[in-house]
């Protein structure tokens, strides 16, 4: 008898684990839409400056006219440096700091990461090791379109539909139609045809 129970406890235990790993997902592409659009709205909106509203890197004024041709920004802070007045090219590479996480869900209220530079919770620098990318060809179109808008020392949290992501693809733990939402820093960039030095 206690071995039956024992047993039974650990297979309803089992399913209800599998229940919430598949419930985490359910209605993920309408959830994320609707996250998106609600972070646009708020922008829009909003007569606070910390908030941007920028069209994907690859479009002309009046091309894009849908919350999906856009990023969102939150400016955690700005650029300390009054010499910081150029961004980074297209062709550019670039030294970033960053943690990109999903939506909030039921079970991880603040998103779960999927990928990250920090070694701690909080956004030290000193205690992250940057990550160098090609701009226009090492990241989802969201993630250049903030980085060509970016100075050396800015801090933006960047909320990216799922389009100009990853969009209808699964990327490692990343599901489909997701909107990714990214801390992240720009530590330093060189134009193409420049020696990139190793990070200290």
């Amino acid at each position: 008898m206690l071995v039956q129970a024992i047993l039974a406890s650990l297979l309803f235990t089992s399913c209800t684990e599998n229940e919430e790993e598949s419930n985490e997902y359910d209605n993920w592409e309408a959830r994320n839409i609707e996250y998106f659009n609600r972070i646009y709205n708020t922008a829009s909106t909003s007569n606070d400056t910390k908030w941007k509203i920028i069209r994907k890197w690859s479009f002309e004024e009046g091309m894009a006219t849908l919350p999906e041709h856009h990023i969102v920004v939150e400016v955690l802070q700005e650029s300390l440096s009054p010499t910081a007045t150029e961004s980074p090219l297209f062709t550019d590479s670039a030294y970033v700091n960053y943690r990109g996480r999903l939506i909030p869900t039921e079970h991880n209220a603040e998103g779960l990461v999927f990928d990250e530079t920090y070694s701690s919770k909080e956004y030290v620098e000193e205690l992250a090791q940057p990550r160098l990318f090609c701009v226009g060809t090492g990241v989802v179109d969201g993630m250049a379109t903030a980085l060509m808008n970016m100075h050396i020392g800015d801090h933006w949290r960047v909320y990216i539909p799922y389009q100009l992501g990853y969009n209808t693809s699964v990327t490692g733990s990343i599901p489909a139609y997701s909107t990714l939402i990214f801390d992240l820093s720009l530590m330093a960039y060189y134009r193409a045809g420049t020696t990139v030095p190793t990070w200290k």
